[in-house]
This record gives structure tokens, C-alpha cells and sequence, in this order.
């Protein structure tokens, strides 16, 4: 949470330039403190990740896994492009939380929590969304402001070292249908038929753990990640088809693995065809 979006997001312009709404205008800004940022339900799309037009300047450097303020000389030094953008918005930044932020820190972000944490993998969410919304971000390293940041706020889930899951396995559950009507059962609503993926209601959700010393565990665990690397790669393909009748075949083939990775789910939580019911009823995609 920047506490000052307009002067840390910035739209993408041309040659590493970037357009801010604090100063409006134009800026040649060191790419190396630029990362792509996603803007929850904007970008964070299931299974994929829209054409980002933003960037968030990080005004840290991470060293030893710890998220570490800039220091003034460095900046000058390092960065000074940056640095004298930061300067031109130094009231403002002061300013935050009725003047909070006059000392030497002027320049931070307004909560210092995570900060480290969006440099590895992890499943995407948006805050708030009319279905399912999940995505892997396997290497990319997307950024993203925390929920509420202007209804672009997101969510990153981490598997504990040691899980033996694969990422790619716990994306098929919570994109499955059941997994979606079991959050509408718990979740805030909104108008337009959305609904809050908050920690709050994540976190509740049943995820099936594996045993992987039970050979039939172990096939569906590896068939549905089949099936996830396979529907990745489909919308991966999408915005390539320049065709009508290609982004059709790609489509279908997306709606046939859906399909499949359903039923696998259904089948790994033992429904039966009445709450298989139930659940198909109680949800739409």
C-alpha cells in the first residue's frame, strides 16, 4: 500500500518512459526501480494476466530477502531521475496521514508489509470478482497493490517450503467450480454479482491434500496439473490468434480442459451427481 498511488503508478509511455498522474507529464525513469504492476481485477484475469499498462516505482532494494529503503545518497547517485521525481512530490508524500511522513523516510510506501514478497512465485487473485479469478505468476514477478487500492487491489498465495503440491495443482482447485461456490457461501457480495476474495475468505476455503503414497493420489494430483499446464499455456496463446476462427478452436479447448478439471475436482471430493448438481446450479463462469 503506497499511500500516494498517482506519484508511485505510473502508465506506460515509450522508450522507458512513463506518464504520471501526480505531475502530468512524462518521465524518463530507471527502468531497474520500474516493475509491471497489476491492478487486481483489471489485469488479474483466471488462468492469465491482460497487457499491463502500468508501473509501480519501488523506491527499495532487496537484500538478503528484506526490502530495504534507498538511501538518499543512492538514489542521487544510483537513480537520480527518480530521484528528482520523488523530490518534485515531496510535499505530497509528506503530507500523507496528516503529515506522518515529514522525516527522513518521506519518500517509503505507506505500509511496509510484503514488500519483499512479490519477487517469487505465486497464485494471483483480485480482491473482488464474479468468479474464480486465479492465476500463476511463475516467473514474471508482477506486482500489485493490496485490496482497496482503488478497486485494483489483489491477493498472493505461497506454498509453505516443504509442500509437495504443485502450484499448478492448487490453481485447478480454486478455479474449479466447487471451490467457487464454497467461497459464495462465505464471502461479502457486491452489486453486479461480485464477490470479496479476501484473505478472510480464502483462507477457509477446503483445499484436498494429497497422498502421494496412495498411487491414485498421486494420478489425479499429476493429472490435474496436466490439465492446468495445458489451459495455461491456451490463454498464453489467445492474444496471439489473430483469427476469429483460431481464438474459437482456442476457446472451446479452454472450455473442454474447464470441463475436465471440474470433474477431476468433483471426483477428488468425493461428490455425488445430486451436489454435483447443487454446485453447477449455484455458480456461473
Amino acid at each position: 500500500i503506497t499511500g500516494a498511488d498517482p506519484v508511485f503508478i505510473l502508465a506506460d509511455a515509450d522508450d522507458g518512459r512513463y506518464w504520471s498522474e501526480a505531475t502530468a507529464d512524462t518521465r524518463c525513469l530507471e527502468n531497474e526501480l520500474m516493475h509491471p504492476l497489476c491492478k487486481g481485477s483489471v489485469n488479474i484475469r483466471r488462468y492469465g494476466v491482460t497487457a499491463l499498462t502500468k508501473h509501480i516505482l519501488f523506491p527499495y532494494k532487496l537484500v538478503d530477502g528484506t526490502a530495504r529503503l534507498i538511501s538518499p545518497d543512492d538514489f542521487a547517485t544510483k537513480y537520480p531521475n527518480a530521484w528528482q521525481y520523488l523530490r518534485d512530490n515531496k510535499s505530497r508524500l509528506e503530507g500523507r496521514e496528516r503529515g506522518k511522513w515529514k522525516n527522513k523516510q518521506w519518500y517509503a510506501f505507506g505500509r511496509s508489509q510484503n514488500l519483499s514478497e512479490m519477487e517469487q512465485k505465486k497464485i494471483m487473485t483480485p480482491s473482488i470478482a464474479q468468479f474464480p479469478s486465479f492465476t500463476l505468476d511463475s516467473g514474471d514477478h508482477y506486482y500489485f497493490v493490496g485490496s482497496g487500492g482503488g478497486g485494483g487491489g489483489g491477493y498472493g498465495i505461497v506454498l509453505a517450503d516443504g509442500c509437495p503440491l504443485a502450484y499448478e495443482y492448487l490453481l485447478g482447485l480454486l478455479n474449479s467450480r466447487l471451490l467457487g461456490f464454497c467461497l459464495r457461501q462465505v464471502a461479502s457480495t457486491f452489486r453486479g454479482g461480485y464477490f470479496a476474495y479476501n484473505r478472510q475468505y480464502i483462507e477457509q476455503l477446503p483445499i484436498r491434500t494429497i497422498d502421494f503414497s496412495s498411487s491414485t493420489d498421486r494420478m489425479h494430483h499429476d493429472r490435474l496439473t496436466e490439465l492446468v499446464d495445458h489451459i495455461l499455456a491456451l490463454h498464453r496463446q489467445l492474444p496471439k490468434a489473430r483469427i476469429g476462427h483460431e481464438q474459437t478452436a482456442l476457446r472451446r479447448q479452454i472450455e473442454s480442459a474447464d470441463a475436465q478439471i471440474d470433474r477431476l475436482v468433483y471426483n477428488l471430493y468425493g461428490l455425488t451427481e445430486d451436489e454435483i448438481r447443487i454446485v453447477e446450479e449455484g455458480t456461473a463462469r
